[in-house]
């Protein structure tokens, strides 16, 4: 099997980075803002919304606890 020149390039330069000693194959932490709306209170806050009506949209969760309608 004959490898492509991007393959090759590919692995090559993943090779280099463990010669330069990264450790694991994963992602490197990328620095952001942290995830701190997915807590144990939010999320008892929306089973308990959720247990009350559940006809509610999530848009309409997300305004109740104020958060993005994305983590709900």
């Amino acid at each position: 099997m004959v490898m492509s020149v991007y393959l090759v390039l590919k692995f090559l330069s993943g090779f280099r980075r463990f010669e330069e000693g990264r450790e694991a194959i994963r992602d490197n932490w990328h620095p952001g803002l942290p995830n701190t709306s997915k807590t144990d209170v939010n999320i008892e806050k929306v089973s308990e919304i959720v247990q009350q009506n559940r006809r509610l949209s999530i848009r309409a969760v997300a305004e109740l606890i104020n958060t993005d309608k994305k983590t709900v």
